[in-house]
């Protein structure tokens, strides 16, 4: 196969990675935001902010993008008054507001506390994600 004249075998698949794009039937979203989707495909370089703002201007969804309010924490916070809500989330930081976050591993909570006392205690949580 050839791409752009030259054998596909001699290519470094770091570069041809950067050559293409791909938009899915189906779009998947990693667990990240908006913009870490859109840097995502690109592991050549640090994807600048300037860079992911003309890529979303050029795809006619900035405006979009831009109108969005903190979605997830917003409306988690507005479910949860006045009643007892329990939230399965992937990252401490969606449940920040928490009154008592539960960490569980294999079945078992191995931490619980709210997200100030998860953070200083830099436990399983922390290690597990190496985000916190």
């Amino acid at each position: 196969m050839l791409l752009d004249g030259q054998n596909a075998k001699v290519l470094t698949i770091q570069w041809l990675r950067a050559q293409i794009g791909i938009v899915s039937q189906e779009p998947i979203l990693f667990v990240c935001c908006i913009a870490e989707n859109i840097a995502y495909g690109n592991n050549s370089r640090e994807v600048l902010h300037d860079d992911i703002v003309k890529a979303t201007t050029a795809a006619n969804i900035y405006s979009f993008i831009e109108s969005l309010p903190n979605v997830v924490q917003k409306a988690l916070d507005k479910a949860r008054q006045g009643c007892t809500c329990i939230v399965i989330a992937h990252h401490l930081s969606t449940v920040q507001n928490a009154d008592k976050i539960a960490v569980i591993q294999n079945g078992r909570i191995v931490e619980q506390g709210t997200h100030q006392q998860l953070l200083a205690e830099r436990g399983k949580a922390c290690k597990q994600k190496r985000s916190c």
